[in-house]
């Protein structure tokens, strides 16, 4: 897959559980994952660090989704 056609996914709750597993899966299949976090950041760097180490790329942002401005802030 070349950059042109890598395609990101952002994975709210990635930090644990679910969400992790799911951010996880996908930086397997070549996703550029964001992992977002609300109050774990130990656990978003745990799941980037998985990715990476399985040959993904990913990048770790923390916001409240409840909060519009943190959301605007976060991803722009």
């Amino acid at each position: 897959m070349t950059e042109v056609e890598r395609r990101v996914a952002l994975v709210t709750g990635a930090s644990r559980g679910i969400g992790s597993a799911i951010a996880e899966r996908l930086g397997r299949d070549g996703h550029h994952v964001i992992v977002h976090y609300g109050t774990s950041r130990e656990g978003a760097e745990r799941t980037a660090r998985v990715i990476e180490e399985n040959g993904g790329s990913a990048e770790i942002v923390g916001f409240d989704v409840t909060r519009k401005e943190e959301v605007d802030a976060a991803l722009t």
